[in-house]
């Protein structure tokens, strides 16, 4: 299986979040919305920090923000 961003989906990541799917797309109508806004919040916080590459990257602060 592959492991890149392009195969995940809602579902999947509310999953590996740990969170309801439900409590995703309240937010997030399409992954491609979850990811335009992620990452255009990390180019607002200035961090230099590398946009995730894997599912496990991108899902780890979400039970933080959206449990």
């Amino acid at each position: 299986m592959n492991n890149g961003l392009e195969n995940l989906s809602l579902p999947a990541l509310a999953r590996r979040a740990g969170i309801g799917v439900a409590t995703l797309y309240r937010h997030f109508a399409t992954k491609e919305d979850l990811l335009t806004r992620f990452f255009a919040w990390l180019d607002e916080q200035g961090t230099g920090v590398e946009p995730p590459e894997t599912p496990e990257e991108l899902v780890r602060p979400l039970p933080r923000l959206y449990g």
